[in-house]
């Protein structure tokens, strides 16, 4: 494989070297990832997908987040080279170990400890990412509001999931009004917190014991409480209901370091969010494996399921009495899953 924004990457990082070149496998990223290797050296090559109009303003956004994150001392991949004609970049090799890869294989106390290594980066990013934070990078919206989170991800379950995962006919009228309210309930109110948007165990990579943040080119000003369901109630790794609560009350006591918190405003707030970032999960797992036809996305559907059946238990039912009696339907049929 090459091309002109390879060959730049490769003169601009190893001159007049041979450069052996592997194409990665992503997860569900149009983006293409490459291994440029010389030597004992080597970089992870990162192509912009060309098939989206936003594709190169992704990796831009990529290049000034992680620099930009780097600054505020969020352990992220450095940002070794940014190719401005291709929007190509490339970064510091990370190797292949994701915390969800170290699910299996480690002891509880070693994966808490890795989980507290998240959450202060988490924090980091939340609390200190704003400042100096420039939106116009963002490349997909600037701000988590509630036409975003309608349209997204509420929208996204109901048409990815719902319809064309499971076929499932929906009374529009009343699912689309419980929709007006979660995403009203959950949007951003401006407390000056900024999101990464997908903080969960497949973009935390480990190498020689610590932890680093990557896939954080989707970041933009948010509610706090999104990353930190994203990460404790991650369908990947499908925690212990203990361990999630540890992991929040951990969360709680290094936020509030840092900034005023209300405890009880924060879960409140919390359900909300939680509620349509699961929904958007179980459309992207359904979406992946269904149309893109990607492998092993949809075996975490039973988990991203039950975290909506747990959600809305915990009193959302009692204003999404719609939306709950369809969870309850899916949850007794097998269909698709």
């Amino acid at each position: 494989m090459d091309s002109p924004a390879l060959s730049a990457l490769k003169e601009a990082l190893f001159p007049g070297q041979e450069v052996k070149v592997s194409v990665l496998r992503g997860d569900g990223s149009l983006r293409t990832f490459v291994r440029l290797t010389s030597g004992q050296k080597s970089v992870l090559a990162v192509l912009p997908d060309n098939i989206s109009p936003l594709g190169p303003r992704e990796n831009i956004a990529y290049a000034y987040i992680g620099r930009h994150l780097a600054a505020k001392g969020v352990s992220v991949p450095e940002v070794l080279f940014f190719h401005r004609e291709s929007s190509a970049v490339a970064v510091e090799d990370l190797g292949d170990v994701r915390l969800y890869d170290l699910k299996a294989d480690s002891d509880d106390d070693a994966l808490f400890s890795l989980y507290l290594e998240a959450i202060e980066n988490l924090v980091k990013i939340q609390v200190a990412g704003p400042h100096g934070f420039d939106t116009s990078y963002c490349f997909d919206t600037r701000v988590f509001d509630a036409p975003f989170i309608y349209e997204r991800e509420l929208l996204y379950f109901r048409e990815a999931f719902l319809g064309g995962h499971l076929g499932f006919e929906t009374d529009d009228d009343r699912l689309l009004r419980e929709f007006q309210t979660v995403a009203q309930k959950a949007q951003y109110e401006g407390d000056g917190f900024l999101m990464h948007r997908d903080f969960q165990s497949r973009n935390l990579m480990v190498k020689d014991g610590r932890l680093y943040v990557i896939d954080f080119q989707g970041a933009r000003l948010g509610p706090p409480q999104y990353d930190l369901a994203s990460l404790i109630l991650d369908p990947y790794m499908d925690l212990p209901g203990p361990m999630r609560e540890r992991l929040f009350k951990e969360y709680l006591s290094v936020l509030k370091e840092r900034v005023e918190v209300n405890e009880d405003a924060f879960r409140e707030k919390f359900l909300w969010v939680a509620l349509s970032r699961t929904m958007q999960a179980l459309a992207a797992f359904a979406f992946l494996s269904g149309v893109r036809k990607r492998p092993g996305f949809a075996e975490h559907i039973p988990a991203g399921l039950k975290n909506l059946e747990g959600l809305l238990a915990k009193g959302l039912g009692e204003e999404l009495g719609y939306l709950k009696e369809i969870s309850e339907a899916v949850q007794k049929s097998s269909a698709g899953l």
